[in-house]
């Protein structure tokens, strides 16, 4: 961005990446914003190059983040220059940790630069098609409790495992009934994590608990949301994540 004479660059306390074309102010503030960081690549040898390398073939970029979304922070850098609208403010804001905490790198940004947008563009993949809006996130810990007792006489435990297993069943049952929006769809509830204790093969585990992502649609709230999501087996209780993000900036938040 330097390069491309950018009147102003930074990296704020979170790590977030800025950079700002200045207007003469009578124009709108707008924000390009992207996501710097990246899912994991899964299993690599399922790719058909190393998801690290970036590499091209036939005018095509491979690598894990080349949509989601480094092509789109790269474009942004690029264009913003060319932009023909001398009255209006441009900020880049390229964040961290929009994969595992949406929400908080903006916030940060936005705080720290001590502006309140009047657009905004997001460059999420969206088939090159204009998008007006995208579902909310909450993340559930659906968990269960039961009693120990040695796997070779399963009948005198009582298995946290088969109830979490039920409550899942049952959540994949429902997903045709969540609520739906005219724009945004319907919301979905997808289990990503599932964790057991003690974890180990001789014992029945008296603890289980699975990670659901929930996308929400407007006019939901956590008030209609974890009643749902407690209905689905009596024993399985539901709560909202919390956790603590830490930047390699060295800040850390609880969130």
């Amino acid at each position: 961005m330097n390069s491309l004479g950018f009147d102003r660059t930074w990296i704020d306390r979170a790590g977030n990446v800025g950079g700002l074309i200045k207007g003469s102010g009578a124009g709108p503030l707008v924000v390009l914003e992207g996501h710097m960081d990246t899912v994991p690549p899964g299993r690599p040898e399922e790719w058909g190059v190393d998801p690290f390398s970036g590499e091209v073939r036939d005018g095509w970029l491979y690598g894990r983040g080349s949509v989601d979304m480094k092509g789109a922070i790269a474009a942004m850098v690029h264009s913003a220059p060319l932009l023909e609208s001398p009255d209006a403010d441009v900020y880049m804001a390229f964040v961290v940790h929009e994969e595992d905490q949406e929400g908080f790198g903006i916030r940060v940004f936005l705080e720290e630069a001590g502006i309140k947008p009047d657009l905004v563009v997001l460059g999420e993949a969206t088939r090159l098609n204009v998008a007006v809006g995208h579902r909310g996130r909450v993340e559930i810990r659906l968990s269960a409790g039961g009693r120990t007792a040695h796997s070779s006489m399963p009948d005198l435990g009582e298995s946290a495992l088969y109830k979490l297993m039920e409550a899942l069943v049952r959540l994949r049952e429902i997903s045709g009934e969540l609520p739906e929006h005219e724009v945004l769809g319907r919301s979905s509830a997808a289990p990503v994590a599932v964790r057991c204790s003690p974890g180990v093969i001789p014992v029945i585990p008296d603890s289980c608990e699975a990670l659901v992502d929930y996308r929400m649609v407007p006019g939901e709230t956590l008030e209609s949301i974890l009643p749902r999501m407690r209905s689905l087996r009596p024993g399985v209780e539901a709560s909202v994540v919390t956790k603590t993000i830490r930047c390699y900036t060295g800040l850390e938040e609880r969130v």
